[in-house]
């Protein structure tokens, strides 16, 4: 639901596998196919500056090598 805090695990092929709290900010869709808005939830500017910068990664990557795969679980 809107307003719940999950924990997100981030896995890049790259980069070690990390886990960031979140929040959900937007839910789409019905029990059997759901889509979630989240914002990430953190302590400090290093956090975010390392999430930005796997994603930007791996966006790149996956520019030469097909899709983004199994970013997010």
């Amino acid at each position: 639901m809107e307003g719940d805090h999950i924990e997100i695990t981030l896995r890049l092929p790259l980069y070690p596998e990390f886990r960031v709290p979140a929040r959900v900010v937007h839910v789409r869709g019905d029990r059997d196919d759901v889509a979630l808005g989240i914002a990430f939830e953190h302590a400090d500017d290093r956090t975010e500056d390392h999430i930005q910068s796997a994603l930007l990664s791996e966006i790149e990557r996956s520019q030469t090598e097909g899709r983004i795969a199994d970013v997010l679980a």
